[in-house]
């Protein structure tokens, strides 16, 4: 794949071939657009690479109400998940990804504990985006501020 900024593009092939590298294109090609398509749209258009990451029940609920068991140390109330632990783990692996995260603040408040994510792996485990909290209502109480900043 060549480089989508026109300011490289096919420089780093130019460079390697001088150097007597034999130097194929086209392997995996599909593959390298999809890794650095977030890279290539800012170089295109000037403007971020925009994933959306949303789940609803069929009934147009974005979460289940908490059962009111007791589940785990930190919670009084038991979480109902709409989504698989497949999916939940993929929302994790995107989350790595970004550079930055908008959510709401109900989010922020009922998950501060997990936020920003849980590590899909030891490599993973350091994990630092800019979080964009939706908050109308000035909710955001200090505890938050200090944790994602």
């Amino acid at each position: 794949m060549d480089d989508p900024n026109p300011v490289n593009s096919g420089r780093g092939f130019e460079r390697l071939r001088a150097a007597g590298v034999e130097v194929f294109t086209g392997a995996c090609e599909e593959e390298a657009r999809r890794l650095n398509e977030p890279f290539a749209c800012w170089i295109r258009t000037k403007k971020p690479f925009v994933t959306l990451k949303s789940a609803m029940t069929l009934d147009g609920q974005l979460a289940l109400p908490p059962s009111g068991k007791k589940h785990g140390k930190h919670s009084g109330k038991r979480r109902n998940w709409i989504t698989s632990e497949e999916s939940r783990a993929e929302v994790h692996r995107m989350r790595h990804a970004a550079d930055a995260l908008l959510t709401g603040i109900g989010t922020i408040l009922a998950m501060i504990r997990c936020l920003p994510i849980a590590a899909v792996s030891p490599a993973a485990s350091v994990f630092y985006a800019l979080f964009l909290i939706r908050d109308c209502g000035f909710r955001q109480n200090p505890c938050c501020r200090n944790r994602c900043r």
